[in-house]
């Protein structure tokens, strides 16, 4: 199967991008939430998401890795994605550390 080779490569590769850039770009086109309960659909949706997309990912690398005799594109798929949920929980708590120091400092306290 010479050609399902690079096509299960090339789709790995594509989710790996699409799980770093469709959940961002889904949440930002999104209007504001105007109940809290809202909000927090937007974010498990976000959450949800980019669980997919990994998911997918994933998945489609692991067949790359398996049929293609030039693994390079599954290996840089599943090395996106472990790196992808460790920078996002960092960056959630870097924001919510920064909002609390916002907050502490416009209290006056």
């Amino acid at each position: 199967m010479p050609a399902s080779d690079d096509t299960l490569a090339i789709g790995a590769a594509i989710f790996a991008a699409a799980t770093w850039i469709v959940p961002f770009v889904r949440m930002a086109l999104q209007k504001k939430a105007k109940f809290s309960l809202h909000k927090v659909g937007q974010v498990l949706g976000f959450f949800a998401l980019a669980g997919v997309l990994s998911a997918v990912t994933l998945l489609i690398a692991i067949l790359a890795l398996l049929f293609s005799p030039t693994p390079g594109w599954g290996w840089f798929s599943i090395a996106a994605i472990a790196a992808y949920w460790p920078l996002l929980f960092m960056a959630l708590y870097i924001g919510n550390r920064l909002d609390h120091r916002r907050r502490k400092g416009t209290d006056g306290t």
